[in-house]
């Protein structure tokens, strides 16, 4: 009978241990996938205008406001708000999906665009297509209203 317990407790651990090791490897696989420099970047905007809606409790009308908030009350620098690719102030966007942050221009032809979250390199005519109306910023048609409201 302590020979089948011993057998059955170095079974048990042989399992955990496995699992531990592919739970392991899975998280080490998953954070060897690197982002890109623009991927990091990009994906500090959200939080950045989040920081802003908190502050002044309004939603920005551009991201030139919150970029000129930030910099004022030290939670950002005018860096963080320029792509690192087409050193061009980011364009944000809301829509029922929520913010949505790209390249102005991007490069040869390609723009990181983040939605729902997620950031993936799109061409930029679909760029512009996706952001279109919803497009927040000067010469823009402004942020999109909810519930018919102004």
């Amino acid at each position: 009978m302590g020979h089948c317990n011993s057998f059955r407790i170095h079974v048990h651990v042989m399992i955990f241990s496995a699992a531990a090791m592919a739970l392991v490897g899975c998280s080490g696989a998953s954070s060897t996938i690197k982002q890109s420099k623009e991927e990091e970047h990009i994906r500090k905007i959200p939080g950045l205008v989040n920081v802003y809606k908190m502050a002044t409790k309004k939603q920005p009308a551009s991201l030139e406001e919150v970029r000129d908030w930030a910099v004022k009350e030290g939670k950002g620098t005018e860096e963080d708000f320029v792509s690192t690719r087409d050193k061009e102030l980011y364009i944000i966007a809301t829509s029922g999906m929520g913010l949505m942050v790209c390249e102005k221009t991007g490069l040869k032809g390609k723009c990181y665009l983040l939605a729902m979250g997620g950031v993936s390199e799109v061409s930029a005519d679909d760029a512009k297509r996706m952001v279109g109306d919803l497009q927040l910023g000067p010469g823009s048609k402004g942020p999109m209203k909810r519930g018919g409201k102004s």
